[in-house]
């Protein structure tokens, strides 16, 4: 794969490995920063998808752990990306979390990213467009991800629609579109509202979704917002059936 950003590093040879050679040496050399990174980025999910897969080859090795090893890498990763964006400097405090398979802790190293992101009871408008060009940032990284390793699918944001933009991806013809109105990314409140829209909608489309919100963990940020949320989403999923839930009973504490 040529370099991704020609115009500022003629010369670069782009992302892809090189041979552990005197060439091999020099070609990682004479990387563009970006390029560089990218390689990075390459190299720490393949060493950590390998040395999953060791494991899970060990006699008497757990599958539970070997799974739970997998979602500490995703979450990882993931953050350095995040970070990267913010350069440490967020807007304001999030829960990024994992659900589907990340979220019960069975993920497998080709397994897609399910995810959303709750933002503080503070936080406004601006504070989640930029989390959702941060999330941009981060899945066009992992589908650039994607086509330097020449894989058709794995270490992604789920293509229906189950991640922080709340957009599905068509890798056939290479086009983003929406799954849901609404974005997955928001305050507890505002997403556990959602929740409850969609389960009373009936619509099997956002399923997913619902399964999504409802069986979830969290993985890096600030963990009292998911937990502020869990009650949330309890009070919905006991009475799915019910009114309004612009004034819920539970009780929430932002620390």
């Amino acid at each position: 794969m040529p370099c991704v950003a020609p115009d500022t590093t003629p010369g670069c040879p782009g992302p892809e490995p090189a041979p552990v050679t005197k060439e091999g040496l020099i070609r990682n050399d004479v990387r563009c920063p970006f390029c560089r990174g990218l390689f990075s980025d390459l190299r720490m999910v393949s060493i950590s998808r390998f040395a999953v897969n060791q494991s899970a080859n060990q006699a008497g090795a757990k599958r539970v752990q070997i799974q739970g090893d997998w979602t500490y890498t995703v979450a990882c990763v993931l953050k350095k990306f995040y970070d990267g964006f913010f350069k440490y400097q967020y807007p304001c405090r999030y829960a990024f979390c994992l659900a589907g398979s990340g979220g019960r802790g069975e993920a497998c190293p080709y397994s897609d990213i399910d995810a959303f992101i709750i933002l503080d009871k503070t936080s406004n408008q601006a504070d989640q467009e930029s989390f959702m060009r941060a999330s941009r940032f981060v899945r066009d990284r992992l589908l650039l991800m994607l086509k330097v390793e020449k894989a058709d699918k794995g270490f992604e944001f789920c293509t229906g629609g189950l991640n922080p933009l709340g957009e599905g991806f068509n890798r056939k013809e290479n086009k983003f579109f929406e799954v849901i109105k609404e974005s997955l990314t928001g305050k507890a409140q505002d997403l556990a509202g959602l929740l409850e829209i969609y389960l009373k909608s009936g619509d099997e489309r956002k399923a997913h979704t619902i399964n999504g919100l409802s069986e979830s963990t969290f993985a890096f940020g600030e963990r009292t917002l998911f937990e502020d949320f869990r009650p949330l989403r309890q009070e919905v999923l006991n009475q799915p059936t019910n009114g309004a839930f612009d004034q819920p009973e539970v009780e929430t504490s932002y620390l």
